[in-house]
């Protein structure tokens, strides 16, 4: 009876970590649960899901995140894009992910982002000058600045107009009235379905106006071409990003007024010598 006893125990034994590997082991199948896709490396903010991002994992039913994929082709069939930084394992629900195509900037914080010693500063845009509606929040821009030559100089000779690169690495940090929706992102929780995101503005068009970080003297050279000439944006390469400002600008104190007319603009970036060759 006492080995009889035993070998019944040592039987409960294994079988007890056995069902503790099928039920809570977070690999292979699983008792009772369901396979939900997770990030199998590490996946930056803006990023393009691809099926190297994704892996299914296993998880009991009562751990299933809302909004959670059932099947990679959900995500990767939508061209979709991290909305946040998400880690390795983290499982993917459709909070995290919008169409590439959207405007979305997610929780509104308690205050913009503008660094220390530096201004917001609301911009026109449109689908041609605005790179097609493609800049969202988090992006930088490249500007142009162009205009006819006789415009600044009565008699000039040159053929056409002219045309300056002014400004990079400018800072979006917020778009509006933003009016594109991002796509449905459909898990298999009950946050699936359609959901439309805008940051104001009725869907269906494309933002009219951009909100960029700049320093105090920078933003008035911009007020003044876009007062005067005709500017164009030029949507930059992520790569290609500036780090935020560590501080304020010394040649540029916050609060002082220079005042901007030709004369500075021409002293900053020489348009008449440009004009004369």
């Amino acid at each position: 009876m006492v080995l009889l006893g035993f070998g019944l125990a040592v039987i409960a034994f294994f079988l007890f970590i056995l069902l503790g590997q099928l039920t809570g082991g977070g690999h292979g199948p699983t008792l009772g649960g369901q396979q939900i896709v997770v990030a199998s490396q590490d996946i930056p903010y803006r990023t393009t899901l691809s099926r190297s991002d994704l892996q299914l994992k296993s998880f009991s039913s009562s751990d299933v995140p809302p909004g959670s994929f059932s099947s990679i082709d959900d995500i990767t069939k939508g061209n979709l894009v991290a909305e946040i930084n998400i880690k390795q394992g983290q499982p993917i629900t459709n909070n995290m992910v919008a169409d590439s195509g959207s405007t979305w900037i997610g929780i509104q914080p308690a205050y913009l982002p503008i660094p220390q010693g530096y201004v917001a500063e609301t911009i026109n845009t449109s689908e041609i000058k605005g790179v097609g509606g493609y800049v969202q929040v988090g992006d930088y821009i490249a500007v142009e600045a162009s205009v006819d030559c006789k415009e600044v100089q009565t008699n000039c000779t040159l053929d056409g107009g002219l045309v300056k690169p002014v400004f990079t690495n400018v800072h979006v940090i917020r778009v509006g009235p933003a009016t594109s929706a991002a796509a449905a992102a459909t898990g298999t929780g009950s946050q699936s379905g359609a959901q439309s995101v805008t940051t104001g503005g009725q869907p269906g068009g494309v933002t009219s106006s951009l909100t960029i970080v700049m320093t105090r003297c920078d933003a008035d050279y911009f007020l003044w071409f876009q007062n005067n000439w005709s500017v164009t944006y030029y949507l930059e390469n992520y790569k290609d990003y500036a780090s935020e400002p560590k501080g304020p600008d010394a040649t540029c104190p916050l609060g002082e007024d220079h005042g901007i007319s030709f004369k500075q603009v021409d002293s900053r970036y020489h348009i008449l010598s440009i004009l004369q060759g």
